[in-house]
């Protein structure tokens, strides 16, 4: 049955043979280049604006651990794409490959999850995970529209990575604090190191 809901809800949404051109192209930007816009707004803010790097560095940790979940899931399910079945139409070159989860949801949607955690908290990060949000759903639709994931890899790759930002959530605080005292640790043996270095060179001329 739920492969029946599956099948049916990609035909759905699957684009048909007569689509119109300017469509395809649309879903062709979304499904492959529109992944990379938080990614660069990242990169930016890390360098532009410090005080986002403690958010920043959880969306990254939240995305590792979603991308290793999905990776482990990947190696023992195995899920052919539509395509491989002769299913719907396919718009998009893709490899012959696992499908499930869909590693473009689980990495977009796990950088709006860790956005979400935020957003109680800060107004921009709310802004900030609408966007993503928004980015997120027209991503997925894309990459099943134009015939290379089913409904059901998007709906494993959100799962995925709702539960991957509340174990980084649950966890943050006490990480966050091993990390400031292990960096407090290596501080003090670098400053020890110069010291002594500092007293040898001196001794010896």
């Amino acid at each position: 049955m739920l492969n029946t809901i599956n099948t049916q809800l990609f035909m759905l949404i699957n684009a048909t043979p007569n689509a119109s051109k300017s469509m395809i192209s649309f879903a062709v930007f979304c499904a492959e280049y529109l992944i990379y816009a938080p990614i660069i707004i990242m990169l930016v803010c890390w360098f532009k604006n410090p005080a986002s790097r403690n958010l920043i560095a959880k969306i990254a940790l939240t995305t590792l651990t979603a991308l290793i979940i999905a990776a482990i899931l990947r190696t023992f399910i195995s899920s052919p794409r539509p395509f491989e079945l002769s299913i719907g139409t396919n718009f998009l070159s893709h490899s012959s490959s696992n499908s499930f989860p869909s590693k473009h949801a689980v990495f977009i949607f796990a950088i709006t999850f860790a956005l979400f955690n935020d957003s109680k908290q800060q107004i921009m990060q709310k802004y900030a995970f609408i966007a993503c949000l928004f980015v997120a759903m027209v991503i997925c639709w894309s990459r099943i529209y134009l015939g290379v994931h089913w409904p059901l890899d998007i709906t494993a790759g959100i799962v995925v990575s709702a539960l991957s930002a509340y174990i980084v959530q649950r966890n943050w605080f006490n990480l966050t604090q091993r990390f400031t005292k292990i960096h407090t640790s290596l501080s003090t043996i670098m400053m020890k190191f110069k010291v002594l270095k500092h007293i040898t060179k001196n001794s010896n001329s």
